[in-house]
Parts: structure tokens; sequence; C-alpha cells
């Protein structure tokens, strides 16, 4: 629960990006924009590169027809067994189909899991990217009712939760320091140790989680901005 919330925190939903760009072959990430693009560290090779295992997809219902796709059932309740499970059997770069989050007919997503190739999609996925928490409708909704600034500011509608010029500044800002490899290696350990303390508390907060998955959000952004956990 603590990583889910840091994740909410530092918008690491951005980190699974499902930009609506294509290229020729078909993933949004195969080729970039010339476009609002970034100059990218070049520190990778054509041998490094993971190759793009496509899984099975049917139309609207993606790769969740198993005995089709031969994908592992979807468990929500077991979501962090699921993530490692799918990259031990495909790999650090597949495309398959959700119903929930996919786009297009057969709902594709692409997942990247190797950090070098994850940052090659953040230098390159132009001025305004779509990602998934521009769909966290509900706390949009409940920031323009008690007025919170961080919704508001642009076309979008959105603020810091859409794809204008709201999020590009704050974005921008962001990036050099929470996205590289290098720098999330510099606060990682501290988002464990967060989580891990905040874990042995969660019993505590059985009827009230809300509570809870806020205060751990505190502590491991603070762990994140500060260099340390509460």
């Amino acid at each position: 629960i603590g990583l889910m919330a840091v994740g909410t925190v530092i918008v690491s939903s951005r980190f699974l990006t499902l930009g609506k760009r294509t290229s020729p072959s078909g993933c949004p990430f195969a080729a970039s924009s010339s476009v609002g693009t970034r100059e990218m560290p070049s520190n990778s090779s054509k041998e490094n590169r993971p190759d793009l295992v496509h899984l099975p997809v049917l139309p609207l219902i993606g790769s969740y027809l198993t005995s089709y796709s031969g994908m592992p059932p979807v468990s929500i309740d077991r979501i962090f067994d699921w993530r490692p499970l799918m990259r031990s059997i495909y790999g650090d770069f597949y495309c398959y189909g959700s119903p929930t989050i996919g786009t297009g007919l057969f709902k594709k997503v692409y997942c990247v899991t190797d950090p070098q190739e994850m940052n090659k999609v953040l230098y390159n996925e132009g001025k305004y990217p779509l990602g998934i928490v521009g769909f966290l409708w509900a706390f949009v909704a409940w920031g323009k009712e008690t007025r919170l600034s961080i919704v508001q500011g642009d076309d979008t509608g959105k603020g810091f939760f859409g794809n204008g010029e709201t999020w590009r500044r704050l974005r921008t800002f962001l990036l050099k320091d929470l996205y590289p490899p290098p720098a999330v290696k510099s606060y990682t350990e501290s988002i464990i140790t967060a989580a891990r303390l905040a874990s042995q508390g969660v019993t505590l907060f059985q009827g009230n989680m809300n509570t809870y998955t806020a205060r751990v959000g505190f502590d491991v952004f603070y762990s994140i901005m500060f260099g340390r956990y509460r």
C-alpha cells in the first residue's frame, strides 16, 4: 500500500504513459515525435534493447480471455504478484490488451519495465503527454469543489492532473530530479524504508484505510522530497 501511495504522490502514473501518438509499427513508444522532445542521453545500444512481445488480443476484451491469450489471470488482490509474473514471462517490453486502461479496438497497453528504456519514453513523449493521472476524475471533481489551486490554470480544466501547460510546466521542473534512473536510485531506499515502517501499522487502520493511505502517502513523499522518512 505504501508503494501504491508513492505512485499517486509523485504521479508515477505518468510512469505508465499511454500516449496517443503512434508510430508506423503501431507502438506509441517505438518512435519519437519531433515535436516538443528533449535531448535524451545516449547511453544504450541496439544490442541491449528488449524485444517487444505481443500477446494475443481480441476486440474490446483485449487479452483478458486467458484461454485464448495465454496471459496469467489478473487478480486485483494479487496485483503486486501479477506484474512481476508478467515480466518473468514476457520480459521488459510487452504489449497486452486491457479493457479497463487500454486504447483502441483491441485495448492495447504497452508495458516497459527496463529503466533505461523507460527513460527514452519520458524524454520523447511530446510537449503535452497524456497519462493515467488524467483519468483521476474523482480527485479533480473534489479539487474543483474545494477550489484547489492544483487543478486550476489551463485550458484542459484539470491543471496539474490534465495534460496542458500547467502540467507541462510542473513536470518539466520535476523531470530532472525525479525520473532519471540515477535519481531514482538515490531515493528508492528511503521509499522502501518508509513503506516498511508504515506497513507495520496497517492493522491499526482496518476501519479507516483513507487515513492510513493518506499518512503513508505523506511519509513516502517526505522521503523523496527531503531524503528521509518521518
